[in-house]
């Protein structure tokens, strides 16, 4: 799309809401949105890049970038789609924890999940949970898998109540209290998994070596 509104032609994220407006960022931190026909970009650019974007049942657009994630308020009047105000999601971190959320969800039960994705093996992918008016909570799947480094989580899903999540030895299935793998993969092979829905809502997991 040849787009001259956005300062960079290089889109990270993408994620059309409830209302059927499309919501983009840019390596830049612009956010902007897509609505009856016309580009919208806003002013509270983050200055970094944003990997993911997801608008929630609440009224708030949740960015996740290099460091962190963010939550904004939109505008309530559904004829123009706008932000109101934008607040630092802050996120438990230490110095062997990494800062990247490279994916955000909500499962019907209007949880937020992050996926605190690590970029090196010294600092293990962790998911976050976020709840309203209650200290997010994380996961750290060394309580989960066999081997002490490592982990690498390619991406987190909602199916129903259950999040699934991607990680390189297999795909596991959160029941509410702990996460339980359903599917055994060899060789590393989901190291670049993605998480898709077809046209009757199933959950596909598009893995290195099939689906």
């Amino acid at each position: 799309v040849n787009a001259p509104q956005l300062k960079s032609q290089r889109i990270t994220a993408l994620h059309e809401d409830r209302a059927g407006v499309l919501w983009i960022a840019t390596e830049t931190g612009e956010i902007s949105c897509l609505q009856d026909g016309k580009f919208h970009a806003f002013d509270d650019s983050e200055e970094e890049e944003i990997y993911s974007l997801y608008a929630d049942t609440r009224g708030y657009l949740w960015t996740g970038g290099a460091n962190g994630a963010r939550r904004y308020k939109l505008s309530e009047n559904h004829q123009k789609a706008g932000i109101q105000s934008f607040e630092r999601v802050t996120t438990p971190a230490d110095d062997k924890s990494p800062k990247q959320i490279s994916t955000i969800i909500e499962t019907s039960d209007g949880d937020i999940w992050l996926n605190n994705s690590a970029t090196t093996l010294e600092k293990p992918s962790r998911i976050l949970r976020w709840r309203e008016n209650a200290p997010i909570e994380v996961f750290d799947f060394s309580n989960y898998l066999k081997q002490s480094t490592g982990f690498f989580i390619s991406d987190i899903a909602a199916s129903k109540r259950d999040l699934w999540v991607a990680e390189r030895s297999g795909l596991y299935r959160f029941d509410g209290i702990r996460f339980i793998k359903e599917l055994e993969i060899s060789n590393n092979a989901a190291t670049n998994t993605k998480f898709t829905r077809d046209l009757d809502g199933t959950l596909l997991a598009n893995l290195d070596d099939g689906i």
